[in-house]
């Protein structure tokens, strides 16, 4: 090999060197900013926008019509039926041949709460304990029944497995009734009714909020903010839970419970 071509391989190496040089320069100086940019990221001095958490008791209450006990006051607890998983349903059960319980034909569809067939159903509501409370509920009837009456059943303190005890607020298409419920073949006492008939929910009034509030000896009963009525006795129950009565027809979209 003579000095011409040693010369030759010499530069062309050389001019390699300086080339894969200045890659690898480039390719780090990449990796460098690539890990800057991933400890700025992950940095704990840089803030990271969290998921927004949607509770039970951050649920807009604006929709409901209470009464002023209740205006501005937080809920402790919020369902708007995108499941029942809060509620134990209640089993078959007759209390009379007008009042006949039957499980298994609630169903929620679009976030409101509805049974399917004819009859009705109970729901009983885990681990909320009633002692003063107010309980408000955003309901309607979807049509005029061809005979008898439509409507939802509201007991506080009810600490059985059926809905007949505790102090109930009845509300219908015929009329209403507030009670204090002993069970099955006692009577009922507290009884307090219009002195005749008042449809509480009809298909053009739509939907209505119905809130049952109890505190100490006494239960009251309003309509999208109105008092109705009200009753008082000694031998009130002191605590128990919500128990609901749901007739078919009877569409309910929101409960929330509120602990006085």
């Amino acid at each position: 090999m003579d000095n011409k071509t040693t010369v030759i391989i010499v530069s062309v190496l050389a001019a390699l060197l300086i080339a894969g040089g200045a890659i690898f320069y480039v390719n780090n100086s990449k990796a460098k900013k690539i890990e800057t940019m991933e400890a700025q990221i992950f940095s704990d001095d840089v803030e990271v926008p969290k998921a927004e958490v949607k509770t039970q008791t951050a649920n807009n209450l604006a929709d409901l019509k209470l009464p002023d006990i209740l205006k501005d006051k937080k809920a402790d607890f919020v369902e708007d039926f995108n499941d029942l998983n809060n509620w134990v349903e209640e089993e078959d059960f007759e209390f009379n041949k007008w009042a006949i319980t039957t499980k298994g034909e609630l169903e929620v569809k679009d976030g409101i709460l509805l049974r399917k067939s004819a009859g009705t159903s109970g729901l009983k509501l885990k681990d909320v304990e009633i002692k003063d409370a107010a309980v408000a509920i955003k309901l309607r009837v979807n049509q005029k029944p061809e005979s008898g009456a439509v409507g939802t059943r509201i007991h506080l303190r009810n600490s059985e497995d059926h809905w007949c005890y505790g102090l109930g607020v009845n509300v219908t298409t015929y009329s209403y009734e507030l009670a204090n419920w002993h069970g099955k073949g006692e009577a009922k006492t507290a009884v307090s009714t219009p002195a005749s008939p008042q449809s509480q929910l009809d298909v053009e009034k739509s939907w209505v909020t119905v809130t049952a509030v109890v505190k100490g000896n006494k239960l009251s009963y309003y309509i999208d903010g109105q008092l109705v009525a009200e009753v008082e006795e000694d031998a009130f129950p002191e605590k128990g839970n919500l128990f609901l009565s749901v007739t078919h027809l009877m569409e309910l979209d929101k409960v929330a419970v509120f602990k006085l």
